[in-house]
């Protein structure tokens, strides 16, 4: 809002009350969520690469490598309820 009390012009992307917004956070969110499923399972795409020999990675390895690139990402989302809820949620 201006001083006066009058809205500001904005642009209709920037303006969380019109479609075109609320269209772009809808679309933000679906490709946010898919880069995340993408770079997550990016040891899985690799696999053929990985078990050439040329690498000298076997199947165990392999595993062992997707399990501890798993870990953090099972661990890390109680830690990061635990600061939203204590320190950064709304008091």
């Amino acid at each position: 809002d201006d001083h006066d009390g009058q809205k500001a012009h904005v642009l209709p992307i920037f303006d969380p009350d019109t479609t075109a917004f609320k269209l772009c956070v809808l679309l933000g969110a679906c490709f946010l969520t898919f880069g995340s499923y993408y770079c997550y399972d990016i040891v899985g795409a690799l696999s053929t690469t990985l078990l050439n020999p040329f690498y000298g990675i076997n199947n165990t390895q392999e595993s062992f490598l997707y399990a501890v690139y798993s870990l953090p990402n099972t661990v890390l989302p109680f830690f990061g309820g635990l600061l939203v809820d204590k320190v950064l949620g709304v008091k």
